[in-house]
């Protein structure tokens, strides 16, 4: 529905969301409809700890198309109020997901359906996510090789992982 700029690098993107959160008004078209399939590398592009007015980031992404990612390491770090429906993400080519929710505190999004099958990185990938219970059960993780405190302190987590 909307015609959005088309982000082709993290250090764009990054900007962006800098400018975003600071003021969403300079902006003709909402955060959900950015075309960010083009970039590969979303570390650190939420991480609060680089901005923390991050932290109380909880803006609808799911119309984000991430297929080609393969770095979400720190995506989100410590975005205490992010909870976004995340559920329709493609992020099979993902190999880092380390910290991808680091102490995102609230959030609890659905992501039962993605294919982690190439991913080799998962530690402290939801740690401290005290709201966090989703169900992770059918993923793949035949190929993660790290998996140190993935769910360490998430508190409500009660799935099964067996």
């Amino acid at each position: 529905p909307y015609i959005t700029h088309v982000f082709t690098s993290k250090e764009q993107l990054i900007k962006a969301v800098d400018e975003y959160v600071e003021d969403p008004s300079k902006f003709c078209y909402p955060i959900r409809y950015w075309d960010v399939s083009r970039i590969t590398d979303f570390s650190l592009v939420f991480d609060a700890t680089r901005n923390p007015r991050l932290s109380s980031f909880n803006e609808d992404l799911t119309e984000w198309n991430v297929s080609n990612a393969t770095n979400m390491s720190c995506m989100f770090c410590q975005c205490r109020s992010f909870n976004g429906d995340v559920s329709s993400w493609n992020v099979s080519n993902a190999t880092n997901l380390r910290h991808m929710f680091y102490m995102c505190t609230s959030f609890d999004g659905d992501v039962s359906s993605w294919n982690v099958a190439s991913v080799t990185d998962m530690s402290d990938m939801f740690y401290k996510c005290s709201s966090f219970d989703g169900d992770v059960s059918s993923w793949n993780v035949a190929s993660v090789t790290d998996m140190r405190a993935m769910f360490y302190a998430c508190t409500s987590f009660n799935a099964d992982v067996s």
